[in-house]
């Protein structure tokens, strides 16, 4: 709210699985293969995906440590989460590792790579949030849009966009699609062009301009992005699935109902 109104240049992100196998692949020195593989599939079953070399592989490591590094508030794993319905013990993560090497992966390193961060001072002038803060903030959106009047929509939720702009007529609401590669459209270049074409679309001079954006790991780049021009940006992620009612991931059946119906349009 006062980064809106103050003009002020802000970023909200939230490092997940996929955003820590990018983050950490040149990290964990001992495990070069599984740093590859797991960061390829982290960005490969997104809507927007390419085929990365190696020196994008390098590239997108250095862009997401640089939008942790430039980041206000930074969303991380461990701080909370419901609590499971089987019990975690070593039997059932190496289980797990085995159906999902990559959001194993992530999981645990999206805690230990942070915690390191954090040791090392490199997050001691960010706010720590738990990385599902978008339920908090898709109940306060009314409340954040009374602090702007340029709503910028980074999303493929057209339909959500639309229920926006009907819902707060008097917002100048701007949408960005993404997700137009797809995952049957891959796109086989090793130049991922959709982040072009997005940054190609972010205002300038952004200031008081308020950016929610949902686009997998994509959306942390965007994120650096907007605060570099002078914007408030937030990674909602799936709360704009959450504002259709749509429950798309596990952590959303876990949660009250009444808090689920509170957030949906």
């Amino acid at each position: 709210m006062e980064a809106l109104r103050g003009g002020k240049p802000f970023s909200a992100i939230r490092i997940g699985d996929g955003e820590a196998n990018i983050a950490g692949y040149k990290y964990y020195r001992k495990t070069p293969s599984l740093n590859r593989h797991a960061l390829a599939a982290s960005i490969g079953n997104r809507k927007d995906s390419f085929s990365p070399t190696e020196a994008w592989l390098d590239k997108l490591n250095a862009l997401m440590n640089a939008a942790i590094a430039s980041a206000d508030v930074v969303g991380v794993l461990g701080i909370w989460r419901p609590r499971r319905t089987t019990e975690l013990n070593l039997e059932t993560v190496v289980e797990d590792f085995r159906k999902n090497y990559r959001g194993v992966t992530g999981h645990i390193r999206g805690v230990d790579f942070l915690i390191r961060q954090a040791e090392s001072g490199a997050l001691d002038s960010k706010l720590l949030a738990p990385a599902h803060f978008y339920f908090g903030l898709a109940q306060r959106l009314d409340m954040l849009f009374s602090a702007t009047e340029h709503l910028i929509c980074i999303t493929s939720r057209a339909d959500l966009v639309a229920k926006l702009q009907a819902r707060h007529p008097a917002l100048r609401i701007t949408h960005i699609p993404v997700g137009t590669v797809g995952r049957h459209g891959r796109d086989d270049r090793p130049h991922p062009v959709f982040l072009d074409d997005v940054r190609a679309q972010l205002p300038e001079q952004a200031q008081g301009c308020l950016h929610l954006i949902g686009a997998g790991v994509w959306a942390e780049f965007y994120c650096h992005w907007i605060k570099e021009n002078g914007g408030v940006a937030v990674d909602l992620g799936s709360g704009y699935d959450l504002l259709s009612g749509n429950l798309t991931r596990p952590m959303h059946r876990r949660m009250p109902r009444a808090l689920l119906d509170d957030i949906s349009l």
